[in-house]
């Protein structure tokens, strides 16, 4: 095997690393720079003798920027991606020839026919099928798995006689909003190449930096000023903008403009065009016809500078998401130049900064508070800068603890760190070399590595061949639901349940040879069919349907029809929300008032489960929001909240400070009784929250600091602690609360707070509450010194448990000792 390093070696751009293997020259990416000089070096292709085939891990420039100009040098060489990255690939290219069409100056370094020529030599492969990209020669296996990072990216594993070999182009392990974190089963490479661009540091937390970036938006939009991101508009900005439409439908934050601008919009087509590379709940939205990124409040951006001035002038609060990322060029440095002007925007920077780009400059600005008199240029024009600049880490890119996960859990023999800053792959592969029995390399741009492995090349799994059905069909895109069904059968009576199917592998099965066109029809009807169903983290990945799943499946409404006609039948009554637990077949409503709700409708109750076959469960939280709408309405004018309403989910009341009593609250009290079936206490700003409703005395009763002390001393030796004791009111009457880790952890005392209760003449009550942070935090603990690496971990409060999202795969034995050991702290469970 000959490694030649043509680009991206000890930089990050212009990725390009050709490898020989088996007598076949195979390039890993053709990307560019972002500087004077942007074309990896080519020559050495030539002089290693040319290439076989191309394959491209993702669509981002700087490994596919020169794509162009290497395929029409060898345009027999046919170039392998996945159907997303394709699509991608195309706005991408043709967006550039824009961009150097408009630079007079300068000669473009491809054109249009060579970009067309080369679209047509792409075949496109969904992720995880066996490609054997030379028909003449079966002994070279490739296999494409995602890699997160964006949709469509990949990793590469190539197998022959003489070696494998493991590319893993950009990736991430993390979860995101549009696609899911990187899939790579248990391989075997010989040699292994991996990113390296924050292979010197720690990502922040992803949820934490999100959330951050949204406080930051609400609080400049509620003002009525305006907030720009300037986003990479292929993985960022689409991220940005379902994060906002999701937040938006939760209710966690208010309703704003969006306004979406620039080569952005392309993307988001091309997303919408590709959904089995998007997570499950967008693909789902998407076969269902709905665009997931636009609505009333997030607005496509018409291209020409009238409209754009027209937003950047509003007089109005609104958010701007615009390409490009660093504000090097596109209508975000537009925005820039008007928003800058204020003091009360702000721009919002949420990826790497090339170090000579305007981004970078604004954020070097930023971090200088003294200088009053802030520059920046944008484009010909140098404009004071007195708005508000802040950088929130949103990286799609693995870091240092991903990319050592990775590479441990492939353990090549060779392994090579590229795609990023010298001293971003020193310390990763340093750190690795520490823990690997393997070589280490940092290779150079222009080196050579020649490895034998043909006496001790590691062993491969072998994949099962695929029995075939041999239907003939002039199109794949005719088969027809009789075919499909022909289809679930024969792979039900060949294949177990558990295995999964590519809609190459599935064509294949039919018709017995490989089809080159996308499959796309293919893909729609296979979604459509009742006898299919794609994986939610892989949706590329298919399964079939079990039989009983199918009399399941024909027995209960359509998920989406029942949550319509629950909308046509509970919306009437207050119904805010609505959800569903499909496993269960459990349909979630949420009503302003559940109390009074429940009361009316349940013989529709009964008539919706008779028709769709799906349980109701109600939500039994009041809409907090709702409640004091209608105290508002109740309350007659010049009678107006001292403070927002407090309200007691434990006595089911509301109690409010107004300015003053002198009204007729009495009835406002009963009004809002009837309508809700929640207490309302009023009490003036000067008098205490309880006159209405006087304290009943309990004689003999401990006083207050007294009774706490006492509890104090009974727990002190107790080996659970406890977190807090609270003064409570219940109707007329005071009670002291416990509050432990969980309310299971304050059950194992109720023998004992029986007994203080005697003592002490208090009614004492456990808390439900459950402390989070204090559970998660023991959580890390016990996972840390098991030494299992972890992803994140969630508390999901229905279940009464700790979710953990692991990168190792701990025994059952272990994960059954970590449940028990959690539980004895907690009272919790902890599912691994």
């Amino acid at each position: 095997m000959d490694l030649n390093f043509c680009g991206g070696a000890n930089e990050v751009g212009a990725s390009c690393i050709l490898v020989k293997i088996s007598n076949k020259n195979i390039l890993f990416d053709c990307g560019m720079r972002m500087s004077k000089d942007p074309i990896p070096d080519l020559d050495s292709i030539k002089k290693s003798g040319g290439i076989d085939l191309i394959i491209v891990s993702h669509a981002h420039m700087d490994h596919i920027g020169t794509l162009p100009i290497i395929s029409t040098e060898y345009p027999n060489a046919q170039i392998i991606m996945t159907h997303m990255t394709k699509d991608l690939v195309k706005v991408l290219l043709y967006d550039s020839l824009k961009i150097m069409d408009m630079r007079e100056s300068e000669i473009p370094i491809f054109s249009e026919i060579h970009v067309q020529n080369m679209l047509n030599r792409i075949i496109c492969y969904s992720p995880e099928y066996e490609i054997h990209p030379f028909n003449d020669d079966l002994d070279i296996k490739v296999t494409l798995f995602s890699a997160g990072h964006i949709p469509g990216a990949v990793f590469t594993y190539i197998v022959s006689k003489e070696a494998s070999i493991f590319y893993s182009g950009d990736f991430s392990i993390t979860d995101q909003m549009t696609v899911s974190g990187a899939y790579v089963p248990k391989l075997r490479p010989d040699v292994g190449i991996f990113e390296s661009t924050y292979g010197n540091r720690l990502h922040n937390n992803r949820d934490i930096e999100l959330n951050s970036l949204l406080n930051k938006i609400v609080e400049t939009v509620s003002l009525g000023n305006k907030i720009l991101i300037p986003a990479f508009a292929l993985g960022r900005a689409q991220e940005i903008i379902l994060y906002l439409i999701n937040s938006m439908q939760k209710g966690t934050c208010p309703k704003f403009k969006i306004y979406v601008d620039g080569m952005v919009n392309d993307i988001c087509r091309v997303f919408n065009q590709n959904p089995n590379y998007l997570r499950e709940r967008y693909a789902k939205k998407i076969y269902k016809g709905i665009d997931i990124f636009y609505n009333e409040n997030v607005i496509p951006v018409k291209r020409n500078e009238a409209t754009r001035r027209e937003i950047a002038l509003k007089d109005e609060g609104l958010c701007i998401i615009s390409s490009s990322g660093m504000l090097s060029g596109g209508p975000s440095a537009f925005y820039a130049k008007h928003l800058a002007l204020n003091e009360n925007n702000f721009i919002a920077l949420t990826g790497y900064q090339d170090e000579e780009s305007p981004g970078a400059k604004l954020l070097e600005l930023a971090n200088n508070p003294e200088d009053e008199n802030k520059k920046i240029q944008l484009g010909d024009e140098i404009i004071p800068l007195k708005c508000g600049i802040g950088m929130y880490g949103l990286s799609a890119h693995a870091d240092k603890s991903q990319i050592l996960a990775l590479a441990h859990s492939l353990s090549p023999k060779k392994a090579f760190f590229v795609h990023g800053s010298k001293e971003s792959c020193l310390e990763i592969s340093s750190s690795f070399q520490k823990e690997h029995f393997g070589e280490t390399y940092i290779p150079e741009n222009g080196e050579h590595y020649y490895f034998d492995f043909t006496k001790n090349k590691r062993r491969q799994l072998n994949r099962e061949s695929l029995k075939t059905m041999n239907t003939y069909f002039k199109s794949i895109d005719d088969v027809s639901e009789e075919e499909i069904i022909s289809l679930w059968e024969f792979i039900k009576a060949n294949y177990p349940q558990a295995k999964g199917f590519t809609l190459e592998d599935l064509a294949f099965i039919l018709t017995g040879k490989f089809q080159k066109h996308d499959l796309m029809e293919f893909n729609k009807k296979l979604y459509e069919s009742k006898y299919f169903v794609f994986e939610v983290r892989r949706p590329y990945i298919f399964h079939y349907v079990k039989p009983e799943d199918i009399k399941i499946k024909d027995e209960f409404m359509e998920v989406n029809k029942a949550l319509n006609l629950a909308s046509e039948m509970f919306s009437p009554y207050g119904l805010y929300k609505k959800g569903a637990r499909f496993n269960e077949k459990v349909i979630l409503l949420n009503f302003n008032f559940p109390i009074t709700a429940t009361l009316k409708i349940i013989d529709k109750i009964k008539e919706y489960e008779d028709e769709t076959k799906w349980k109701i469960e109600i939500n039994n939280e009041c809409s907090l929001g709702a409640c004091e709408s209608l105290i508002e309405s109740l309350l007659p004018e010049g009678i107006n909240f001292v403070k927002a309403p407090s309200y007691y989910r434990l006595d089911n009341c509301f109690r409010i400070n107004i300015n003053s009593l002198d009204f007729n609250y009495k009835d406002i009290e009963e009004a809002f009784l009837n309508e809700t079936g929640i207490n309302l206490y009023f009490y003036e700003i000067n008098s205490k929250p309880n006159e209405a409703l006087p304290i009943i005395k309990v004689p003999g009763q401990t006083e207050q600091n007294a009774a706490f002390s006492a509890i104090d001393s009974a727990f002190k030796d107790k080996p659970d602690k406890l977190f807090k004791k609270s003064l409570k009111s219940k109707g007329n009457e005071n009670y002291i609360e416990l509050c432990f880790i969980s309310p299971e952890i304050g059950e194992k005392y109720a023998s004992l707070i029986d007994k203080l209760e005697t003592q002490l003449r208090w009614n004492i009550e456990i808390s439900n509450s459950v402390n989070q942070n204090e559970i998660l935090k023991i959580g890390k603990k016990i996972l840390e010194s098991n030494q299992i690496e972890y992803k994140k971990l969630s508390y999901i409060a229905e279940k009464k448990k700790v979710k953990v999202n692991s990168i190792t795969s701990p025994t059952d034995e272990l994960k059954q000792k970590l449940n028990l050991e959690f539980k004895k702290i907690t009272g919790l469970s902890f599912e691994l």
